[in-house]
């Protein structure tokens, strides 16, 4: 599956229970094999994708698009990758802690 494949499917596996009352944006930066840069925003137990980095986002996050996948399918665990450098963190941490959990995989 591609990055943009996951990035469509993405907004249907989001857990409503697990994001009620959450409101963030994030943005990827995404290197390697499919670069490309996205944003997530969640409000409203709703998830839209949208291509480029807003400037509204929290916190973006660095990464190899191949560690984007493998993170996306729970191949990868997120902060084992962060804690390896496998994914840089320009703003905001807390911000991408309250996403951890809210996509099924």
């Amino acid at each position: 599956m591609t990055v943009d494949e996951m990035l469509k499917e993405m907004p249907s596996k989001l857990n409503k229970d697990k994001a009620d009352g959450l409101n963030v944006v994030i943005g990827w930066n995404l290197t390697g094999d499919e670069p490309g840069e996205y944003t997530l925003t969640i409000a409203d137990q709703t998830a839209t994708i949208d291509p480029g980095i807003s400037d509204d986002a929290a916190a973006t996050l660095t990464m190899d698009s191949d560690d984007f996948k493998a993170l996306q399918t729970g191949e990868l665990n997120g902060m084992m990758a962060f804690m390896s450098g496998k994914i840089k963190l320009d703003g905001d941490m807390t911000s991408v802690m309250k996403i951890q959990g809210v996509f099924e995989n």
